[in-house]
């Protein structure tokens, strides 16, 4: 299976049980070959509640994303990986799970390092 990593930041998928963030031998490193992304179409203010401004957003397409290809997964963002499922793309669609503690290893800041699976949005 080949994967094209279309997150804006290489993806490190960590293969054993260590917590270490650093790049381990035994890790796949996906370097970063563009960033797919969804569009906005339109943003509408919706004033303020309690001093903090809100906004509606519209959004439109998904930029730079390749047609499926056989043998092919595309390693997206999370909220990417979600619009495209509700559009009804998700057989070649895949996503970094770095929610649950098991499946993401974190550096000092607590920001995400290294992930131990990935993710296949359904709705």
């Amino acid at each position: 299976m080949q994967r094209v990593n279309l997150t804006p930041h290489n993806i490190v998928i960590r293969t054993d049980v260590s917590n270490n963030p650093e790049i381990l031998e035994s890790d796949i490193v996906l370097a970063s070959q563009g960033r797919a992304f969804i569009t906005t179409k339109a943003e509408y203010g919706l004033g303020e509640v309690d001093g903090v401004p809100e906004a509606e957003i519209e959004y439109g397409d998904i930029s730079d994303l390749p047609n499926p290809q056989s043998g092919v997964q595309y390693i997206v963002a999370m909220p990417t990986a979600q619009f495209l499922a509700a559009a009804g793309r998700t057989e070649d669609i895949r996503y970094p799970d770095t929610g649950k503690p098991q499946y993401c290893v974190r550096n000092a800041a607590g920001q995400p390092f290294a992930t131990r699976r990935l993710l296949k949005a359904k709705v």
